[in-house]
């Protein structure tokens, strides 16, 4: 499977890298014999950054479907010890992927999975919820909306490229690279059974709880 692995610092500086060369007239030798003094700097340039961007391209589709078995991820339980996804079979489970923590878009969404987790825990549902920040943001976040669940980090989006989540996004006209608000609902042996995208946080919750029967 295919991940965004080449971040965008990176190809800028390798593309950077690529002119300064040029500037600085090692255009004649770079490790390998260039055949002509008259290349190009766009030549040079793309040398440079052909790699990074090759990688960007080759990694940036990955495939997770309904019907698929649930990419497994570790996390720290509420004592510290560690777990698992596999560790939760036998029981269903939401994992909703969001942007950022005190956002106003993911409060919402935490405070309606907090307000209806009692009605998730008698079916049986277990509830994750996972963004980049990190232990100390969730614990800070978890106290102010009083979230009964718990709240993975993935500051490294180690978890949200398995889940094809980490990708481009678009605001105001300026792409970057961020977490897509998304949803997976995973049954008793591990299978997603659902994939919400582009979620409303507004109503998302009862959403969900509906879907599962």
């Amino acid at each position: 499977m295919k991940g965004y692995v080449c971040q965008s610092h990176f190809c800028f500086n390798s593309y950077l890298v690529g002119w300064c060369l040029l500037i600085i007239g090692c255009n004649r030798s770079i490790g390998i014999q260039l055949s002509s003094r008259n290349l190009s700097l766009h030549v040079v340039a793309r040398y440079f950054y052909g790699s990074c961007a090759n990688n960007y391209e080759s990694m940036s589709e990955i495939a997770i479907h309904e019907g698929d078995l649930a990419p497994d991820f570790s996390f720290s339980d509420f004592k510290g010890n560690k777990t698992s996804l596999y560790e939760m079979r036998g029981r269903r489970v939401v994992l909703y992927f969001y942007p950022k923590d005190f956002t106003p878009g993911c409060s919402t969404e935490a405070t309606e999975f907090a307000r209806d987790h009692e009605l998730f825990k008698a079916k049986k549902i277990d509830i994750l919820g996972i963004s980049p920040d990190n232990e100390q943001s969730h614990a800070k976040f978890r106290e102010k909306m009083n979230i009964p669940y718990h709240l993975v980090p993935d500051t490294d989006f180690t978890i949200s490229k398995k889940y094809a989540v980490y990708g481009p996004k678009n605001f105001m006209g300026k792409e970057y690279l961020g977490v897509s608000r998304t949803t997976f609902l995973v049954d008793e042996n591990g299978v997603i059974l659902k994939i919400f995208k582009k979620v409303k946080p507004l109503g998302h919750s009862s959403e969900v709880l509906r879907e599962f029967k």
